[in-house]
């Protein structure tokens, strides 16, 4: 095994996901985000999957593996009110996953909207990756 920085690996992670048949629903991407993001993880490190590091309530300090969004850290937002997009916050990124399948990884810099606006793609921070959903769309696509 190559052991390869946490740089590469996310960027082999938005490669393969990437490269993956889209997804139809947030279920199915959510899962997709976990085969995917733990598949790299074990090839690319010599650090072993841990439950208590993947649940983000026990996790007391980074053992140097990704670990994929858990339901836990699901932010409340409009968007899920409207029940189109799922916001979740990891270490460094929000994953945004559409009804539709669609997801978005965006650099976690989060920007408030103005008091009473609906949050827009910038408030979540900078776009790393995006993939459609299975009907072509991308997240903020989505009707």
């Amino acid at each position: 095994m190559a052991v390869r920085t946490k740089a590469e690996r996310l960027q082999e992670f938005y490669r393969r996901l990437g490269a993956a048949a889209p997804c139809s629903t947030h279920d199915d991407a959510f899962e997709e985000i976990a085969r995917t993001l733990n598949g790299v993880e074990d090839e690319y490190t010599d650090i072993p999957y841990s439950a208590q590091h993947a649940d983000p309530r026990l996790r007391l300090a980074s053992d140097g593996r990704m670990y994929p969004p858990h339901p836990a850290l699901r932010v409340k937002t409009p968007l899920v009110e409207m029940s189109l997009i799922v916001v979740y916050r990891t270490a460094g990124h929000h994953v945004l996953i559409g009804k539709n399948g669609s997801i978005e990884f965006r650099k976690r810099e989060r920007v408030p909207s103005p008091q009473g606006a609906p949050p827009t793609p910038s408030s979540y921070g900078e776009l790393e990756s995006a993939r459609p959903g299975a009907d072509g769309r991308h997240v903020w696509e989505q009707k």
